[in-house]
């Protein structure tokens, strides 16, 4: 479940952003730095992956200063729902000790119970069935880090690249992305499923990824109406 008190902050593509520098981190230039991509092969690609183990923690991105991150691509070997459900995504924005965003893999890229299905729309997209792709943006003051988290007890190979625009400063109207991602294995007659608990101040919903299993016992008489 996606919720987000975000600000899109956009231009216009045939006019030149100004005060903007566009950065790209993955395995090849960990540190987003200026034209240090693509150059650890003799000034080639050559480390677009890395194995990650059960328990370990990868960062992608550790950004400084202000911006906005654009794009997220990420792919793993193993795209089971086992493992969907077990690797982690968080995102800390400006030196915060709590992520904003706190969740499994799949189910924050849009696929409910770990469970691939090709699909696209405005804000995520997984085309082929094989990858995760995030257009939202999400802007930061200080600094954004970015990590994943292995709780699964496999060891895959991980693909990812996270695109983000380095600036100089924020308009004040500009907010941060938050997700809350909740799950309750059998539900209780007459009590509600809580989709988002009580939010105080202003901001903006994204959007919502709810996903059902029926329970065996009401498999041939519930047809899946609900009220919200």
């Amino acid at each position: 479940m996606v919720f987000s008190d975000l600000v899109v902050i956009g231009q216009d593509w045939y006019k030149m952003p100004q005060g903007v520098e566009t950065r790209w981190a993955s395995f090849e230039n960990s540190s987003a730095g200026k034209g240090k991509g693509g150059a650890e092969n003799k000034k080639a690609k050559g480390h677009p992956s890395e194995m990650f183990a059960p328990g370990e923690t990868k960062t992608l991105l550790n950004a400084t200063g202000a911006g906005i991150v654009q794009r997220m691509w990420i792919t793993i070997s193993d795209r089971s729902p086992r493992v969907l459900r077990a690797v982690k995504i968080e995102m800390f924005w400006d030196e915060a000790t709590t992520p904003a965003v706190s969740a499994p893999l799949g189910d924050f890229f849009g696929l409910a119970h770990g469970r691939k299905v090709a699909f696209q729309n405005a804000l995520f997209s997984d085309p082929e069935g094989r990858s995760f792709t995030s257009y939202i943006p999400m802007p930061f003051r200080k600094g954004a880090r970015i990590v994943l988290v292995n709780e699964s007890e496999q060891t895959v190979n991980l693909f990812y690249d996270v695109d983000f625009q380095q600036v100089k400063y924020l308009e004040k109207d500009a907010l941060y992305f938050h997700t809350y991602w909740n799950r309750i294995e059998k539900t209780e007659l007459a009590k509600d499923f809580e989709i988002l608990p009580t939010v105080k101040g202003k901001g903006r919903y994204l959007g919502t990824n709810v996903g059902v299993l029926t329970q065996p016992l009401y498999e041939k008489s519930w047809w899946g109406e609900g009220e919200v």
